[in-house]
C-alpha cells in the first residue's frame, strides 16, 4: 500500500542520510520525527516532535546529521518501532474507516485491498504534493511528511466517503486517485491563504512562524473544502454568485487564528511560560478551535441552508442570502458571536481546572479508607 511503502522509504532513506556522520548531541527523543507531543520541528524541547534528516543534505548541515545520527544511536529499537507505528495508525486508520463504509466488510479481500490500497496511494500523493506548497515554510520536507500524513488521509478518507454517499456506492469508474488534484487545489487555498500575525508576535518566535502555519492548515483544510462544497451547492440553486467562496474562507481564517491566539493568551497570562510553552501552547489551540470552529460552521449551515428550502423561489433565496444577516451569502456574524463563545467557555473552564489543580496540596495523594 501506499503509505506503508512510502513510509518504508522514507526510513530507509533517513537512516542511510545518517551514517557516519559527527556533531553535537541533541535530547533522544528527538529520533524519527516521533509524533507525541506537538507539530513542531522545534530543536529545543525533548518532548516534542522533530524532523528527521534529509539524505541531500548539503555538507554544511552535516552537523544537524550528525545531530540526529546520535539521537537515533541513543533510542532503542523498541522505542523507534512504537513511534513507527503510532505514525503508521494515524496514517492508515482514517483510510480504514472509509473502506469500512464502500466496499464494506462483505467485500472479497481483493476488493477491499484494493480501495485501501488506492486510498493510501492517494494519500502519499497528496502529503508530497502538500510538502511541495509549503516549501517556503522552510520546513525540513521529511518532517513535514510525517507531520502531514494523518491530514492527507483524512482528507483522502473523507472525500471517498462523501463520493460513495452521494453516489449510493460506487462504480468501476470511481477512484480514490481522483482526490489528489481536487484536494491538492482545496490545499493550496489554505496555503497560499493571507494570515495577518503581524500585531501577534509576543504570542510566539518568529522562528516557529513556519510550525505554526503548518498547524492552521491541518486544522482549516477540512473547513476550507467544506466552505467550497456549500458555495458550490446555493450557487447552483441559486444560479447566481451569491455565495463568495475566497470571502468566506479569508474571514473564517482569521476568526480560526484570532480565537487561538487569544485562547493561547489568556491561558498562559499568568504563567512564566518559555518560547517552547507559548509555542506549543498556540499549537494546540489552533488545532481545538479548529475543532469548535468546524462544529460551529455545520450548525450555522444548517440555518442558512434551512433559510434556503424554506424560499419559495429562486428570488426569494436570494433575497434572504443577500439580507443582513448575511456577509458573502453566509450568517458570518452568527458564526463569529457562536465561536467566541464557545472558545470562551473551553478556556474557562480549562482555567477553573488548572486552579483547582494548583491549590490542591504537594504530596502524595491521601486515599480514604486506604
Amino acid at each position: 500500500m501506499g503509505l506503508i511503502r512510502r513510509f518504508a522509504e522514507d526510513q530507509h532513506a533517513a537512516t542511510a542520510a545518517v551514517a557516519d556522520t559527527s556533531g553535537p548531541e541533541v535530547p533522544s527523543s528527538a529520533a524519527h520525527g516521533t509524533e507525541l507531543a506537538s507539530d513542531s520541528p522545534s530543536e529545543s524541547t525533548a518532548a516534542v516532535e522533530r524532523p528527521t534528516s534529509l539524505p541531500d543534505m548539503a555538507s554544511s548541515e552535516s552537523s544537524i546529521i550528525g545531530r540526529l545520527h546520535r539521537s537515533s544511536q541513543q533510542q532503542s529499537r523498541g522505542a523507534r518501532a512504537v513511534s513507527d507505528t503510532l505514525v503508521l495508525l494515524k496514517s492508515l486508520s482514517p483510510i480504514l474507516r472509509a473502506a469500512l463504509m464502500y466496499p464494506g466488510p462483505g467485500a472479497s479481500p481483493e476488493q477491499y485491498g484494493y480501495v485501501v490500497g488506492r486510498m493510501s496511494a492517494a494519500a502519499a500523493n497528496l502529503t508530497e504534493i502538500v510538502v511541495r506548497e509549503t516549501d517556503p515554510l522552510e520546513l525540513d520536507s521529511r518532517w513535514a511528511k510525517k507531520s502531514l500524513q494523518e491530514m492527507s488521509s483524512e482528507l483522502v478518507a473523507h472525500y471517498w466517503v462523501s463520493t460513495v454517499i452521494a453516489r449510493g456506492g460506487a462504480g468501476a469508474e470511481d477512484d480514490p486517485m481522483d482526490a489528489v488534484r481536487l484536494l491538492s487545489e482545496a490545499v493550496r487555498k489554505v496555503v497560499q491563504l493571507p494570515i495577518d500575525l503581524a500585531g501577534r508576535r509576543d504570542s510566539f518566535d518568529l522562528s516557529h512562524e513556519g510550525a505554526v502555519r503548518m498547524s492552521f492548515l491541518k486544522a482549516f483544510a477540512p473547513l476550507s473544502m467544506d466552505i467550497d462544497r456549500y458555495a458550490q451547492i446555493v450557487n447552483g440553486r441559486l444560479e447566481s454568485a451569491v455565495v463568495d467562496a475566497a470571502a468566506l474562507q479569508s474571514a473564517a481564517g482569521e476568526l480560526l487564528m484570532d480565537q487561538a491566539l487569544h485562547a493561547q493568551e489568556q491561558l498562559l497570562a499568568d504563567s512564566n511560560a518559555t518560547e517552547d510553552d507559548r509555542r506549543m501552547t498556540l499549537q494546540a489551540c489552533i488545532g481545538h478551535v479548529g475543532g469548535i470552529l468546524m462544529t460551529v460552521w455545520e450548525l450555522t449551515r444548517g440555518d442558512a441552508l434551512g433559510t434556503l428550502a424554506d424560499a419559495s423561489s429562486i428570488d426569494e433565496g436570494r433575497a434572504a442570502l443577500t439580507s443582513s444577516a448575511f456577509t458573502h451569502g453566509f450568517p458570518v456574524a452568527s458564526l463569529r458571536s457562536r465561536t467566541v463563545e464557545a472558545v470562551m467557555r473551553l478556556v474557562g473552564t480549562a482555567q477553573a481546572a488548572m486552579a483547582i489543580v494548583r491549590a490542591r496540596p504537594a504530596g502524595p495523594l491521601q486515599h480514604k479508607g486506604g
